[in-house]
């Protein structure tokens, strides 16, 4: 039972959890973030549903003034199934690192985000005074992993938390130590426009046997 909310370009999936077998999902990994959700009903001890996010910026933060979010959307579509949620948790380890994500002029996005979070709010998502590594070089970098807890906290306001796990690995970096050259890049993507491969990610979720602790 998968549901994606786009034919084209799906920026939210989700599957009920099986009582039995695998969950499975592949996504392109360099150059964006992506996550997974899973959301706990009240008295549940396992997950209801696995929700399998695109968080990238416009997902976070939309263009429509006041428009919903990936998580307000995932929020929503438990509401319309009849899940009353108790709790929530995010799995987003790995996703272009503010190393490597930066604009040089972001005051258009500033205004965007003071208006949603507040003017302190721009203080966390850019990093002003952090270097940032070619084809972005001499931008301001922007954290996505902070502007991810952002939305987060706010989507999920009044909900219970587990825990948001975003990592800080880069999977659009050049590599540990390398120098600026683009054949010692870690990762490569087709969509910086470099010609080379796409990274694909493959997560399985296996809930046969887990054992679920009541937190």
């Amino acid at each position: 039972d998968i549901s994606l909310l786009s034919k084209l370009k799906a920026n939210v999936g989700v599957t009920r959890v099986p009582s039995t077998g695998l969950v499975n999902f592949a996504f392109r990994a360099a150059d964006s973030k992506w996550g997974f959700m899973l959301v706990y009903g009240v008295g549940d001890v396992r997950p209801q549903v696995c929700f399998f996010l695109h968080l990238g910026r416009d997902c976070l933060l939309p263009l429509a003034p006041n428009g919903p979010s990936v998580f307000e959307t995932a929020r929503v579509w438990c509401v319309n199934a009849g899940i009353e949620i108790d709790r929530v948790e995010l799995i987003a380890d790995g996703g272009i690192g503010s190393c490597c994500y930066a604009f040089p002029n972001v005051d258009a996005l500033s205004k965007r985000v003071s208006d949603r979070y507040g003017d302190d709010a721009c203080e966390e998502v850019f990093l002003r005074d952090k270097k940032v590594n070619p084809p972005n070089a001499g931008g301001i970098a922007i954290s996505l992993n902070n502007l991810v807890d952002l939305e987060f906290a706010r989507a999920f306001e009044g909900i219970r938390i587990i825990d948001s796990n975003l990592g800080n690995f880069c999977t659009a970096c050049y590599g540990h130590g390398a120098d600026h050259d683009v054949t010692k890049r870690l990762l490569s993507s087709s969509a910086r426009g470099d010609g080379l491969r796409r990274d694909l990610i493959v997560a399985s979720f296996d809930f046969s046997g887990m054992e679920f602790l009541e937190t």
